[in-house]
């Protein structure tokens, strides 16, 4: 809930619509092709400064955006994971454990991209539709591995085990080695911005 009295709401309101519709409404499928010459697309002049600075926007301010600009909004935060998080999840977790820990880590994150990537959010063949196919290959994927009749923590003790065993290591070193990889994973994806209940639950759940 906003502390703003209501006349300085509506006035925030009105500047940010009027600065948002001086960008372009940018699609990403038609590469700019929309946009007035020397216009500079929404996503470009507004979106990723926000997000490169760390910064995620106001629900009021997604509120004065345009449909398309909100799409842009979310494809950004979506190639966002593609950074820091991505890397803790390959360089990190699977640097410092091969097994199912490291393969969830992977794929878990990989649901905050495939829900805001320009196929889900703005696909070409269904411009005005979500494409639900994307993030929900994950989702069928990684909850097959965490819900197997076999158990999943029962499994990820076996591998580690086997792997502390293969390489001779100290047990309480390697499992103190995949915690801290495990939460820089955790911290580099607590930091993405989430526009929606969806992107929220996939960012807590990584």
């Amino acid at each position: 809930m906003s502390n703003k009295e209501p006349y300085q709401q509506g006035t925030e309101g009105m500047w940010n619509r009027a600065l948002y519709r001086s960008y372009g409404d940018q699609n990403y499928w038609r590469g700019g092709r929309e946009l007035q010459p020397g216009q500079v697309s929404f996503s470009e002049g507004i979106v990723e400064p926000r997000h490169r600075a760390g910064k995620s926007f106001s629900s009021e301010e997604i509120e004065d955006m345009s449909d398309q600009q909100y799409r842009a909004t979310i494809t950004d935060a979506a190639f966002r994971q593609r950074g820091k998080p991505e890397t803790a999840a390959i360089q990190g977790v699977q640097g410092a454990h091969s097994g199912l820990y490291g393969f969830l880590a992977e794929h878990i994150g990989d649901m905050s991209h495939r829900m805001g990537m320009p196929f889900s959010s703005q696909s070409p063949d269904r411009e005005a539709s979500y494409d639900r196919h994307y993030p929900l290959e994950k989702l069928h994927k990684t909850s097959r591995t965490v819900n197997h009749p076999y158990g999943f923590e029962r499994e990820h003790e076996e591998q580690i085990t086997e792997n502390v065993d293969h390489h001779q290591a100290d047990r309480a070193e390697y499992t103190q080695k995949l915690d801290t990889a495990g939460e820089a994973y955790s911290q580099a994806h607590e930091a993405l911005p989430v526009y929606n209940a969806p992107m929220a639950k996939a960012r807590d759940t990584a």
